[in-house]
């Protein structure tokens, strides 16, 4: 085990999954605030801009939330058939979540399309990154075995 700071594989590779998560975090919410407000483009600037602002804000809520709950599920699920619920809680918490945001806080003029682009992104988007961090995972004990050896 190296130093910390040093550039072991440890390191290299912890540096490179937050910094590519982060981005890729940062992209979805940027990508997500521009869809809602697109879905809303037929009732005028404002409700271009509330959808766009309150799409945005509920994403970056929602992903430190949904990540950690996310993160925890996946942590204590190893198995086939389990492999299944850290992907389906966080989506379905985040399209129920986010259609509530944007029927129940008033301002949207259109709550279903601008759930649409989320309900997309998140069902494959938890799928995709789940298989990102088993992929991490598997790196990581790679890395762990050459060092044993």
């Amino acid at each position: 085990m190296g130093k910390e700071g040093e550039a072991t594989i440890e390191n290299q590779t912890k540096h490179t999954s937050d910094l590519g998560g982060n981005l890729l975090k940062g992209a979805t919410i940027l990508g997500m605030g521009v869809s809602s407000g697109f879905a809303n483009i037929e009732h005028g600037e404002m409700a271009v801009l509330t959808a766009g602002l309150k799409q945005c804000a509920y994403s970056a809520a929602s992903a430190l939330v949904l990540f950690a709950i996310y993160d925890s599920l996946s942590r204590r699920v190893k198995t086939l058939p389990g492999e299944l619920i850290p992907i389906i809680v966080p989506t379905l918490l985040t399209i129920a979540a986010n259609y509530g945001v944007h029927n129940y806080l008033k301002g949207t003029e259109e709550p279903l399309l601008s759930t649409l682009p989320t309900a997309i992104t998140a069902t494959l988007g938890f799928p995709i990154w789940h298989i990102r961090a088993r992929i991490l995972e598997l790196q990581k004990d790679i890395a762990e075995m050459e060092i044993t050896f």
